[in-house]
């Protein structure tokens, strides 16, 4: 059975992710192995990763919290939700599907 999706062109396969640039715990890790990385630098990369953390949590609550105010949202966040292993991406680390902060009907 042929696909009905178009096929990705060749060259796609090739094409670098949107950001070539490593995480930001990446090169917290990285740093923090290097004997000559100076405290300011480690301590300056942990304040960068904690603000991005929250950052992400904090706008991922927002999109829930958009959610929870539309039916139409609600059904389809369900359904993307139930599908095995996107709900861990989906939802904040303490919640599930069916307990999220958003009211789901």
């Amino acid at each position: 059975m042929t696909s009905p999706w178009p096929s990705a062109p060749a060259h796609a396969a090739s094409r670098p992710s949107i950001s070539s640039e490593p995480k930001p715990e990446i090169k917290l890790h990285a740093a923090q192995l290097t004997a000559t990385t100076p405290d300011f630098l480690i301590t300056d990369l942990q304040q960068s990763t904690a603000h991005l953390e929250a950052q992400i949590a904090h706008l991922g609550q927002r999109v829930l919290d958009l959610i929870a105010t539309d039916q139409e949202l609600q059904q389809l966040f369900e359904l993307l939700a139930s599908v095995t292993g996107i709900a861990a991406d989906l939802l904040p680390a303490n919640s599930s599907a069916n307990g999220c902060s958003c009211p789901m009907t």
